[in-house]
């Protein structure tokens, strides 16, 4: 083999042993990096319930369902916001009234969901924007994700 082709051969057998090196690293350190990739929360409702002729939209003007709301990334000790809309579809005044269901994992129950909702009876067809608040104690452990039913319900 002339000189050159040895330089190569060096140069393809050290890079080799680099890559395998870097591999090794990698492999060996799998479950840290793992560890960090699943480090960051995206919190979805699984649902939003509404009952007693409450209808939960994504607008105004009625014209979609609010059925999922996806809370992001949201760190213990911190809290986050999204706005929907309430309507009377019955026939008669109401008031609101907020609960939860089907949380998972159980011990996420310790989260706050609270809204701005303030008492006022919605007279038939009225549309009210609301605003759900979700709190994250920074006390949490062990929850990284998870999932809950929002249920609106209304009382006349």
């Amino acid at each position: 083999m002339g000189e050159t082709n040895q330089g190569r051969a060096r140069w393809i057998g050290s890079s080799v042993i680099i890559f395998a090196g870097v591999f090794a690293v990698l492999l060996a350190t799998s479950p840290l990096t793992l560890g960090f990739l699943t480090g960051s929360s995206n919190l979805s409702n699984t649902g939003i319930v509404a009952g007693n002729n409450v209808g939960v939209y994504t607008t105004q003007k009625c014209t979609a369902n609010l059925t999922k709301i996806s809370w992001g990334r949201v760190t213990p000790g911190s809290y986050c916001t999204r706005t929907g809309y309430v309507r009377n579809n019955g026939n008669v005044n109401m008031t609101l009234g907020l609960d939860t269901s089907d949380w998972n994992p159980a011990a996420a129950n310790v989260i706050d969901l609270d809204w701005n909702y303030n008492g006022r009876r919605l007279v038939p067809g009225q549309v009210l924007a609301v605003t759900w608040k979700l709190t994250i104690p920074s006390t949490i452990t062990g929850v990284q994700n998870f999932s809950f039913n929002i249920i609106v319900f209304g009382e006349g």
